[in-house]
């Protein structure tokens, strides 16, 4: 009886520590009530089918606002995670037709019982005077910064997905590193909401998202968690047969 109790304890341990699970919203349902306009309403968003699925298609247009806040504009959706348990998460079609486009995913994340905010942010960027590419946000230096100029594949989904491990940010595409950022520690703030933005540049243009949310940050195999557990459980029962 011991024993079956010991052995429901290490289960139990195990699911606790298992990483959370993935909060994607995958647009299969129209349904489009739980986004809100984040500083510029954009001409529409909806839900559409392209590419063989149900995709996020949001139309930025003129006219060009004032260089301010408005600049940007997009939708956000509430999440419910913390650092460094949850990663951003989305996946974004590269469109040859962008002529000018600035269009990203940034998280807004916050310490607890605080009103101090981050935003990592990863974007793609093309335009006359840009060169193409991945760039993230440069808080300390207030500006954008190009960190991948990787021959990606217009025309195509690309996975994009913000990390963040102890006092740093990691950025990926398509599971590949391509930057590490130092930071503030975020570790234990919370991961409030999720926006889809892009630059109004006075130009139109379209952005195609997909799988947008909050997946589990890389922990070690269950597999080998589960081994040690049991390892630990072997132990403690050879212990109590001795």
């Amino acid at each position: 009886m011991i024993r079956k109790a010991i052995l429901f304890t290490l289960l139990s341990f195990l699911c606790a520590v298992s990483a959370p699970q993935a909060q994607i919203i995958t647009f299969d349902d129209p349904d489009l009530s739980a986004w809100r306009v984040d500083r510029g309403a954009t001409l529409d968003m909806q839900v559409v089918s392209f590419d063989g699925d149900n995709r996020l298609q949001i139309n930025i247009g003129p006219p060009k606002p004032e260089e301010s806040f408005y600049t940007y504009q997009g939708y956000a959706h509430q999440v419910d995670g913390k650092f460094p348990t949850s990663s951003i998460y989305g996946d974004l079609y590269l469109d040859s037709q962008w002529d000018h486009a600035n269009v990203g995913i940034w998280g807004v994340v916050r310490k607890p019982q605080e009103s101090t905010l981050a935003y990592p942010l990863l974007a793609w960027q093309t335009g006359p005077d840009t060169e193409a590419g991945f760039y993230t946000w440069n808080t300390f230096e207030d500006r954008w910064d190009l960190v991948s100029q990787a021959d990606y594949a217009l025309d195509a989904w690309h996975t994009i997905r913000m990390t963040h491990t102890d006092d740093t940010m990691s950025y990926y595409v398509d599971e590949n590193l391509i930057y590490t950022q130092d930071l503030y520690d975020y570790a234990g703030w919370e991961l409030q909401s999720i926006i889809l933005n892009s630059r109004n540049y006075g130009n139109s243009y379209t952005a195609m998202w997909d799988n947008v949310g909050t997946a589990p940050t890389p922990t070690p195999e269950p597999s080998t968690m589960a081994l040690m557990t049991l390892g630990f459980a072997g132990v403690f029962f050879w212990k109590r047969r001795r």
